[in-house]
């Protein structure tokens, strides 16, 4: 039979060699950050988008890719979406108020922008009104993009914290994990 002795440190307990060993064996394991760590970011951007007159099934992204996808997107309200994407003065420009229209969106997030017209147009009428469905398309498609590109940049900025010593270093604290006297955690 044999019995050894082994001291166990705390992290705090730890020479400052011994500590950057424990914290980039933490960060580069498996186990740190296999969770879903975007979950409250994710249910941020759908009150988001919801609060802007947008709804989806999910979203897709790629950090290293540097891409945000929205999974089948569509308008739930097309006057608060148009409000936010190209603001009220072009709903009082282009004297949309009294007007029926449609907003939708394709699977790539582009917007398709219509105004219902059932009565007679003469050719400059809707030549008038294509130019502002037109216009109205590409202020929304911007506005749709820049939210995808706010969106994946604060996902990339929360990613980056994680990976960051402060928090790898909060992490082992608030898990209390132990270690031998080189960083190796025990």
């Amino acid at each position: 039979m044999r019995t050894e002795q082994i001291e166990i440190y705390k992290f705090e307990d730890l020479n400052e060699e011994a500590q950057e060993k424990a914290i980039n064996d933490l960060r580069e394991s498996e186990f740190y950050l296999d969770y879903e760590w975007f979950d409250y970011l994710y249910e941020d951007f759908k009150e988001e988008l919801k609060d802007k007159g947008i709804s989806c099934n999910t979203f897709y992204f790629d950090l290293y890719g540097n891409e945000f996808n929205i999974d089948k997107p569509y308008i739930e309200d097309n006057n608060k979406f148009l409000k936010n994407a190209i603001g009220s003065k072009y709903l009082i420009m282009f004297n949309l108020e009294n007007k029926e229209f449609e907003v939708s969106l394709s699977e790539n997030c582009y917007t398709d922008f219509e105004v219902l017209n059932e009565e007679e147009e003469s050719e400059e009428e809707y030549k008038t009104r294509t130019e502002q469905e037109t216009q109205i398309n590409e202020e929304a498609d911007e506005y749709l993009s820049n939210l995808k590109r706010d969106f994946l940049k604060r996902l990339n900025n929360d990613y980056e914290y994680l990976q960051s010593d402060e928090a790898v270093r909060e992490h082992i604290e608030a898990n209390e994990f132990e270690y031998l006297k080189n960083g190796e955690r025990y």
